[in-house]
């Protein structure tokens, strides 16, 4: 059995940011997740780093949190961020008060919020609305999830910290003393192992619940659905916000070349439950088409949901009315189990914050005195860029990669050789073969899904259907799969792409989805047929 200080449950923004505080601290940890990193609700959201301007309202100390952690985070991960801006566009027919109301809140949060009139939102944004009767710019801008939780969960590493993705909490074991470890299964090899720890931090977001159940501890939550639509076109310049109260439809956030449309807030039971319904989709249309009207008749490549794990300890409300402020529980002070810690709830713009406090409390009990240092150590691929290019390597492939891995771009180039050079495995989003080989050795991948967060590979508009079975053969090639596993996991790649088309073909669309369905198809026959 092998033996660290600390076992961080959950590989999400939170539970990475919790691994890279506490090794920078001289801890030793373990950061475990049963999927990916960023599988979960840190990769299922529309990758806003919020102002505090949508919650300011209702909820200012969420806001003020935002906005101090809006500029921690443009400082240490800049190559994550698209610093594009965010406007709160009130429309006729909106309540005229509301503006008033909202411009106070944001004085009060030490929210930057200045007042324009239509003319010059439109000026900002073409693409709005004529109905624009007043609008605020604030500093939103957008956020890569996938780059964000990936570049602390590096960092971690490269300072020792141990990654096990695709391993699933099986047991907590729990002595006289309190926590005393942890059974693991590796989900695709099916191989168990234990680790000794004296402190298991739970970050496992809407899975929460069910990981504190393990030692016999409760933890109370309202998970909430949010439905969203990935549009083919970038249809804004900046994120455009409804200047009201959170409601379904009414924010719109640029993604590179695309949009991001949310979201919905349905109360479910189960962390799993992720098929949105026909009434949401249309309700983010014909919502967010009051704020953009071209997104009416733009074509939408996919939806997708995600779950908020919402703290609400024996409450009833609905999602909306639920506080997305997070809470960080020591269960010694709560439930009488030493070692035990719980993070919930919060935004990603707020993670590395909650990711502090939970590192805190983990530190006083290992005695470690080292202070938090994330709020200024800068993440790896934002630090100053020094960039030198293979000979030959065209500018498209430089600027993918630049995009993605910030100032590591050069390096993962270099580490292709010659297959580095005009070597494009994914045409849409302009993935070399340098960059899924250097995912597979150095950051952890180990499936498709794995280096779609890694690379983009599949997220274009062919949702993988050309570039996965040319990535599933470097894939097997770099880790040895067996061609059967192969096969199975580009069939359910493709599968899992299509699920995310299906609900939202109209007009090109369709001869999209019928192209990956028909290789989806041939997979199938293949696999019928045998060798």
């Amino acid at each position: 059995m092998s033996e660290v200080d600390v076992v961080v449950i959950g590989a999400g923004a939170t539970g990475a940011g919790v691994a890279r505080d506490l090794v920078l601290r001289g801890a030793s940890v373990a950061l475990v997740d049963q999927g990916d990193v960023a599988h979960g609700t840190s990769g299922r959201n529309h990758g806003l780093l919020h102002s505090g301007g949508r919650y300011v309202v209702e909820d200012p100390q969420t806001a003020s949190e935002c906005i101090r952690e809006n500029g921690v985070l443009r400082r240490i991960a800049a190559h994550c961020i698209d610093p594009c801006g965010g406007m709160f566009v009130g429309i006729e027919g909106d309540d005229p008060g509301f503006g008033g109301r909202f411009s106070d809140a944001c004085a009060e949060a030490g929210i930057e919020a200045r007042r324009i009139g239509p003319r010059e939102a439109l000026e900002r944004e073409p693409g709005l609305t004529g109905k624009v009767r007043e609008a605020f710019l604030v500093p939103d801008a957008a956020v890569d999830p996938f780059l964000l939780c990936l570049a602390n969960a590096v960092d971690a590493a490269e300072h020792g910290a141990v990654i096990l993705t695709h391993h699933a909490l099986r047991a907590v074991s729990v002595g006289a003393g309190g926590v005393g470890g942890v059974v693991l299964e590796d989900l695709l090899t099916k191989e168990r192992r234990e680790i000794g720890c004296r402190v298991v931090v739970n970050a496992a977001g809407p899975w929460a619940g069910e990981v504190a159940a393990m030692p016999g501890l409760h933890v109370g939550l309202v998970l909430s659905r949010g439905a969203l639509l990935v549009t083919r076109d970038r249809l804004v310049r900046g994120v455009v916000n409804r200047l009201r109260q959170p409601s379904d439809g009414d924010i719109i956030v640029p993604g590179g070349p695309a949009c991001l449309v949310g979201t919905t807030s349905v109360r479910v039971a189960s962390p799993d439950d992720l098929e949105p319904s026909a009434v949401e989709v249309r309700k983010l249309i014909d919502m967010g088409s009051e704020l953009v009207p071209a997104l009416g008749a733009a074509r939408i490549m996919r939806e997708f949901t995600g779950i908020r794990p919402l703290y609400g300890e024996g409450g009833a409300a609905a999602g909306r009315k639920v506080s997305r402020g997070f809470v960080v529980l020591d269960h010694a002070a709560r439930d009488g189990l030493e070692g035990f810690i719980t993070v919930v709830g919060g935004k990603l713009t707020t993670y590395r914050l909650m990711a502090e406090l939970a590192a805190d409390i983990a530190a006083s009990k290992l005695g470690v005195d080292a202070p938090c240092t994330t709020a200024e150590r800068v993440l790896p691929g934002s630090d100053p860029p020094a960039i030198s290019w293979p000979e030959g390597m065209p500018r498209w492939m430089t600027r993918a990669l630049e995009l993605r891995h910030g100032s590591r771009a050069g390096a993962i180039a270099a580490s292709g050789g010659d297959s580095a050079v005009g070597s494009r495995v994914c045409l849409c989003e302009c993935v070399p073969e340098a960059e899924i080989r250097f995912a597979v050795q150095r950051l952890f991948a180990r499936t498709l899904d794995d280096l779609r967060r890694r690379t983009r590979l599949g997220m274009g508009p062919c949702q993988g259907s050309t570039c996965g079975p040319r990535a599933v053969a470097l894939l097997a090639d770099e880790i040895g799969l067996d061609p059967r596993v192969a096969d199975r996991m580009l069939g359910e790649f493709l599968e899992e792409r299509d699920d995310g088309m299906l609900p939202v073909v109209r007009r090109g669309g369709a001869a999209q989805v019928e192209m990956n369905m028909s290789a989806g198809r041939g997979l199938a026959d293949a696999r019928e047929a045998g060798p």
